[in-house]
């Protein structure tokens, strides 16, 4: 995982998703990183690598999960609603209580 995704990450949801918009051919890579319980609310991360991360009770609604890596990620007591899920790839990934509304 590079520490720059994870900067960009941690200023917001703004500059994130500008930062996407301006780089599309990058596919992020933040596997394994621990965002349990964090509102990662309409969050671009099409795309981008989250495999075997925590992302318990994270709320992740209106975000973009298309094409993303989340095998093996924690997602229990998230709130995916409103996700876009398309091809999202959830292999042994946690989903107990999570909501898909």
């Amino acid at each position: 995982m590079s520490t720059e995704y994870l900067e960009i990450l941690n200023r917001g949801v703004a500059a994130w998703n500008e930062w996407r918009q301006a780089n599309p051919g990058i596919k992020p890579v933040l596997a394994g990183i621990d965002l349990s319980e964090s509102d990662l609310s309409g969050f671009n991360f099409s795309e981008t690598d989250l495999s075997g991360s925590d992302l318990y009770q994270v709320n992740l609604s209106g975000a973009n999960l298309k094409l993303a890596d989340l095998r093996g990620a924690d997602l229990s007591g998230s709130n995916l609603s409103r996700t876009d899920l398309y091809k999202c790839d959830f292999g042994s990934a946690f989903l107990t209580e999570a909501d898909f509304s």
